[in-house]
């Protein structure tokens, strides 16, 4: 194990991660399987500032008061710049990554998950003080077809979330207008300056076609200058006059 596994199962460990992880490059890509709920809780840790976040259910009201206040004891503050660097990641994902579906009106975070062969579709993510994380899979660990996190488990994750915390989803931005191409119409005119020549291009479109001519920059002093003439403009050759004759024959001889 290298520092950098070691690293990263003490990451986990430190967010309430409790199954097994395997020591390998790649397990910060997700590939030791964790449940819905560690996940869910080591999210809660990011959102909260804080860690470990211990998951339970709701209390018994019947409880006697010194076992709820012991319940509800937040677990400590930290001020390691990693969770807002996370939270920033996180917020990315949501903006303009593969979490855009689950985007809301309000300040949200959250990463879609995808397993191999699309066996497990997930989304975990917190906007305000709630949690959520969205679990779609086959009982059999069966593929389920095209479904990926950022589909179907946003969608609901963000369908709930709105409603728990009282938010609309973001609307989708609207695509960039298309530019509809402009057709010239009339004559159209424009001078082109001949570098330091003095001299200009002038360009004239009209219905009977191009014309192209050149003269003097207006105010430019050097088109007083005796015997200045305007530069040689390179027109294309011209075509070989037509055969009057109309079919080329072979000279006769006699």
């Amino acid at each position: 194990m290298n520092l950098l596994e070691l690293r990263d199962i003490r990451a986990a460990r430190a967010l309430g991660v409790t199954s097994p992880l395997a020591d390998n490059p790649s397990l910060a890509l997700g590939t030791s399987g964790v449940t819905l709920l560690e996940m869910t809780s080591a999210y809660a840790a990011v959102a909260a500032g804080a860690y470990p976040v211990r998951p339970h259910g709701l209390d018994d009201p019947e409880k006697p008061w010194w076992q709820r206040m012991w319940s509800n004891v937040r677990p400590g503050q930290t001020r390691d710049g990693s969770f807002d660097e996370m939270k920033d990641l996180l917020s990315a994902v949501v903006q303009q990554g593969t979490g855009r579906g689950a985007a809301l009106q309000v300040p949200t975070y959250g990463k879609t998950g995808t397993s191999q062969d699309n066996r497990d579709a997930i989304f975990i993510g917190f906007a305000g003080d709630l949690v959520v994380g969205v679990w779609i899979g086959n009982d059999d660990n069966s593929p389920l077809g095209q479904v990926a996190g950022g589909g179907l488990p946003a969608q609901i994750w963000r369908s709930f979330t709105a409603a728990a915390v009282g938010a609309s989803p973001a609307q989708a931005a609207a695509p960039p207008p298309v530019e509809e191409p402009v057709e010239a119409t009339g004559n159209v005119s424009f001078d082109v300056p001949l570098g330091n020549s003095g001299y200009e291009l002038g360009v004239d479109v009209n219905d009977n076609g191009l014309s192209v001519s050149a003269q003097p920059v207006p105010g430019d002093r050097r088109d007083q200058a005796p015997g200045r003439e305007p530069p040689t403009l390179n027109a294309p050759p011209a075509p070989p006059p037509a055969d009057d004759q109309g079919d080329d024959e072979p000279p006769q001889t006699e």
